[in-house]
């Protein structure tokens, strides 16, 4: 819907700049020559202006999901294989290409170009599993039944920070053993782990 109204908006703001350059560059040749002069600048101010106003605004895109997760969390069996990787959106994304898009495959320019993940459980990780925090995988066998809660993060390891107005569905978390600042997910995803 966002990138529709945004090609309505970009034909109608088009066709009033192509319209209003016309009829200013008409004009201009009814002039003496400093006002022609003045005129002519104007024009160009008005083009250049109108081609920055029409082409698709940078947006500040800033989301995150566990992979395979639900609106019910992630679920996983006692004895069987899991595996969950954070996939995230966090950087300026121009309207024109697809914003509206999945996370992970938005963004046109990262502020985060080398990724260092964190998974913050709010008591313990289910026994079984572990976390890489270099892929941003939690993975292995899970092997009691019960439900946890974790919120995931990322950060650019140089430690890089942005902190831009746009879509925020993600917030700051400090790792306390670390101190190290991670955009993290609002969100807490279940993680429960049946018989």
């Amino acid at each position: 819907m966002g990138q529709s109204l945004d090609l309505v908006v970009f034909g109608v703001s088009l066709s009033f700049l192509i319209t209003g350059s016309v009829w200013m560059w008409k004009k201009s040749g009814q002039l003496p020559s400093a006002a022609k002069t003045f005129l002519n600048a104007a024009l160009i101010s008005f083009c250049v202006l109108g081609h920055v106003c029409t082409v698709g605004a940078q947006s500040w895109k800033s989301m995150m999901y566990m992979e395979g997760s639900s609106s019910n969390g992630l679920s996983a069996r006692v004895g069987e294989h899991f595996e969950s990787r954070i996939v995230y959106t966090i950087g300026w994304c121009v309207s024109d290409n697809n914003c509206d898009g999945k996370i992970g495959q938005v963004r046109i320019r990262t502020a985060i170009p080398d990724p260092e993940y964190i998974i913050f459980p709010t008591t313990t990780l289910p026994p079984g599993l572990q976390f890489d925090g270099t892929s941003g995988t939690l993975f292995g066998v899970p092997t009691q039944a019960g439900t946890w809660r974790i919120v995931p993060g990322v950060r650019d390891k140089s430690g890089n920070e942005y902190n831009g107005r746009g879509f925020w569905f993600t917030g700051w978390t400090t790792d306390t053993n670390s101190g190290k600042r991670y955009y993290s997910d609002k969100e807490q995803y279940v993680i429960r782990v049946d018989r």
